[in-house]
């Protein structure tokens, strides 16, 4: 009877449910043996993560006290019984309840409406559904895995401990996080030669004043009293602390200029910094997102507003332009803060909560049509499928209250979708073109692709938004939505237009930057824009220079493919995370070195 491995490469996700069952040698009727359970306990022990080196006697003792043991319910030898979370072992068939932390990593094998919270893991803070089906080769990303220390949220789930102790994930995280030295500052490295050399120093003197004083006649207490004052006198005792009084001042003046340092080590490294990545919302631009440009109807449309209205000359009844906002308004988690003083303001001064994009689309909306909150009563949301990286899109489902040609009340439904420009164009088969829909064909792809780069070469942030009414017959009025399972359709949807928005940079950056170049400082951009807004905004503030070209526009200013290009004659580039997740640490040096202006979008 063989002891199941606990490998580092997780590939239980992939497997059937049988071959699992055979690989962990357990039953899922009966569970394991109390022979089995004992034969793996004595191998890999229980599932406590290995203590710290540092953490201190009395502290453990803390733990022990008034920690307590968590329990969770097994099945073993056919009969389900509450054990202690340290006595899990891998082949476990366990029962997981909301409100629960997952005690080990677990593969599911039953789950009802089972939902778990995997911030601790991922920063994510979207509940994210769990059940049987494998969904993803990525092991974070699938629905058939919970890992230790995240929580049940939601739901029941039965699964198969397939991790245990200092196998986790989460002790993998630790482990990495561990390995990682830290090398002393140079200005510490210098105080520190510094006071060995002037300690040593001291002890010569100290001995040979002695040794005068002996030859001298002075008693041997006395010689020793002096070689003591004389080492005392010499030795820096209280450099160290100068030092951290003048850092300490210079946060202080540092925070004057509103720039937060939190650790003093930060200041030692500033004089020796070489490369300075910075994030562009709110530290390169002023992070006030503003709706700018609008494209509908085949037509790019500049929009200028008031603090209290919309003074835009385009037709503010067109079909197209009501479907857009309307889905821009229900596609958007945004609001405004409902309080009487809020709402007595400006509606462009209005405290809203929500992401800068959806509060910008939302404020543009509320003063163009003037009625978000009814449009959002007239049609209430149902389902959403919230933003994320893997899908790049939210999707969200709302009732419809319509009124038809017999003046009669009918309800439907309308799925509403708003993404990435490729993610959206992808899906779908058909566009808005002054209220009538036409078929996407090549001509209307490469017309909205052009806008989209047109938007892009602005530097605005652009979203893309389509929309689809359900048929009546298929889905009637009570159809029970699942956005665990999508029995809904995610194609074929109506291409409605895409929405511009920008956020100027601050006025001091460009100069900024040109001080930090000068300094011999390599200036990073790293924002999630697309190629071409970035590119755009790297412009803007002098991260690429007026006279720098990128890969991409040599080969348009030649005319040839970028494979043709020689990488050697651009200055600048723009990374995608595409490409960067691909590229190994090699590559991703040799771009630090080969190029003087960089951007990572």
């Amino acid at each position: 009877m063989s002891v199941p491995e606990q490998s580092s490469e997780i590939d239980d996700h992939k497997i059937t449910l049988t071959e699992l069952y055979q690989r962990y040698n357990t039953d899922p009727k009966i569970g394991l043996t109390d022979a089995k359970v004992e034969e793996i306990f004595n191998r890999y022990g229980p599932n406590i993560l290995s203590q710290s080196k540092t953490t201190v006697e009395w502290m453990k003792l803390c733990r022990q006290i008034f920690g307590g043991n968590s329990q969770v319910f097994v099945l073993r030898n056919g009969e389900k019984k509450k054990i202690d979370i340290k006595d899990l072992v891998i082949g476990d068939i366990i029962e997981i309840n909301s409100g629960d932390i997952i005690p080990a990593d677990i593969r599911i094998i039953e789950s009802d409406d089972f939902k778990v919270n995997n911030s601790s893991l991922t920063g994510d803070s979207e509940l994210q559904s769990r059940s049987a089906e494998f969904t993803n080769e990525n092991p974070l990303e699938t629905k058939n895995l919970v890992f230790y220390s995240t929580v049940a949220t939601e739901g029941t789930a039965t699964g198969l401990v397939i991790r245990t102790r200092n196998h986790t994930i989460l002790d993998n995280i630790f482990k990495s996080i561990g390995n990682q030295t830290t090398d002393d500052t140079p200005l510490i490295k210098e105080i520190s030669q510094s006071t060995y050399s002037i300690t040593r120093i001291a002890i010569i003197l100290g001995i040979f004043f002695f040794i005068i004083a002996l030859s001298l006649g002075y008693p041997l207490i006395e010689s020793i009293i002096l070689l003591i004052v004389v080492i005392i006198v010499h030795v820096p005792k209280c450099l160290s602390i100068t030092v951290t009084i003048c850092l300490s001042l210079i946060v202080k003046r540092m925070a004057r200029k509103n720039c937060l340092v939190r650790k003093l080590k930060a200041i030692e490294l500033l004089g020796s910094t070489s490369i300075m990545c910075m994030d562009k919302n709110g530290v390169l631009t002023q992070n006030q997102l503003a709706v700018t440009h609008m494209w509908f109807d085949n037509k790019l449309i500049q929009v200028d507003i008031s603090e209290k209205e919309d003074l835009s000359t385009f037709d503010k009844n067109s079909s197209t332009f009501l479907d857009l906002a309307r889905c821009t308004v229900l596609c958007n988690r945004a609001d405004f803060k409902q309080d009487s003083d809020n709402l007595a303001r400006s509606i462009i001064e209005r405290e809203c909560t929500g992401n800068a994009s959806e509060i910008a689309v939302l404020k543009y909306i509320e003063l163009s049509n003037g009625n978000v909150n009814k449009i959002r009563q007239e049609n209430p949301k149902l389902y959403e499928i919230p933003f994320n990286s893997m899908n790049k899109y939210q999707l969200s489902i709302h009732e419809m209250h319509v009124n038809n040609e017999n003046g009669d009340n009918s309800h439907s439904y309308l799925l509403v979708m708003k993404g990435g420009f490729e993610q959206i164009m992808e899906r779908c088969s058909t566009i808005s073109i002054d209220g009538v829909d036409l078929e996407m064909n090549e001509y209307w792809r490469a017309t909205c692709e052009h806008a989209y780069s047109e938007l892009g070469n602005l530097g605005e942030r652009t979203m893309t938004f389509c929309d689809l009414r359900l048929p009546a017959n298929e889905y009637p009025i009570g159809y029970s939505f699942d956005v665990d399972e999508v029995n809904f359709p995610t194609e074929n949807l109506r291409f409605l237009g895409l929405v511009g928005m920008s956020d100027p940079p601050k006025r001091a950056i460009p100069d900024m930057i040109k001080k930090c170049r000068s300094a011999g400082i390599k200036m990073i951009m790293i924002t999630g824009d697309n190629a071409v807004t970035a590119k755009a905004t790297a412009r803007a503030v002098n991260i690429i220079s007026n006279d720098s070209e990128t890969i991409e526009d040599i080969a348009e200013r030649l005319g040839i493919p970028v494979e043709s290009v020689n990488s050697s004659d651009a200055k600048a580039c723009v990374i995608q995370g595409n490409d960067l997740h691909n590229k190994s640490p090699e590559e991703i040096d040799a771009v630090l070195n080969n190029y003087a202006e960089i951007v990572f979008a």
